[in-house]
């Protein structure tokens, strides 16, 4: 399908009709869902890493320089670097069973794959165009972040039908 005319919203306005009627609170879901996808495809862009990793090293960090800090103070053991041997230990240790176990995602694809799995889209030709140029080239940011970019403007001229703004619909005399 040509770029023109899966970024128009030409034939979508049946499906944003059927949405307006479901209400506010579904077309904020959608919002709220919407900008999950796109925190975790800035990450994804800037490489930041994956929740689970993310986790572990938090984890693993905090863990190690606790116990370093309470076997030092309480002088347990002897010596300082003792207790950074025991605290790195640890928290080695703890890093590794959360990165294990952990029920968070292993990389930012699997995060927005499964995100856009539960998403319901409003514009529903450009999501089955996404779903066909994903299975075509693989999970490209780019083409995820334009169907965001067009979701998104759907979604908020489907707020605005909803909750007209206060400014304009106030009457002065």
């Amino acid at each position: 399908m040509n770029r023109e005319k899966w970024m128009s919203t030409e034939g979508y306005e049946s499906g944003l009709q059927a949405e307006i009627k479901l209400g506010q609170d579904s077309l904020r879901d959608k919002n709220g869902l919407l900008f999950v996808i796109e925190v975790v495809l800035y990450s994804c862009a800037k490489g930041y890493p994956a929740p689970r990793s993310a986790a572990a090293l938090f984890v693993g960090v905090g863990a190690g320089f606790a116990v370093a800090w309470g076997v030092a103070y309480m002088s347990m053991l002897d010596g300082v670097g003792t207790s950074l041997l025991v605290g790195g230990l640890l928290g080695l240790i703890c890093g590794v069973v959360v990165y294990r176990y952990s029920s968070l995602h292993r990389s930012h694809i699997d995060h927005l794959d499964d995100l856009l799995s539960q998403y319901e889209p409003l514009v529903k030709q450009a999501y089955i165009d996404l779903q066909e140029e994903i299975g075509r080239d693989g999970f490209e940011l780019q083409s995820i972040d334009k169907w965001l970019q067009q979701e998104r403007r759907a979604v908020t001229k489907a707020l605005r039908t909803v909750s007209p703004s206060k400014f304009l619909s106030k009457k002065v005399t």
